[in-house]
């Protein structure tokens, strides 16, 4: 996933999709969880003018859950 903007607002915040993880982004940004546990990005733009920013994600692999052992 590659999310390529520019960004004019003061504040500004980008929400991955689930299933999605954070590889890589441009410029400085606050990275937290939301209440679903989807990674969120906050952006603050200090200057008047607008700011570039390219976020790149990848798809999470699957963590199988663990299988009860027998005896």
């Amino acid at each position: 996933l590659v999310w390529d903007r520019t960004l004019g607002r003061p504040r500004n915040e980008v929400t991955l999709p689930d299933g999605w993880a954070l590889s890589e982004v441009s410029v400085p940004a606050i990275i937290s969880l939301d209440a679903e546990g989807r990674i969120n990005c906050r952006f603050t733009n200090p200057r008047n003018d607008e700011i570039h920013v390219v976020l790149k994600a990848r798809q999470r692999r699957a963590i199988a859950s663990p299988q009860p052992s027998e005896h």
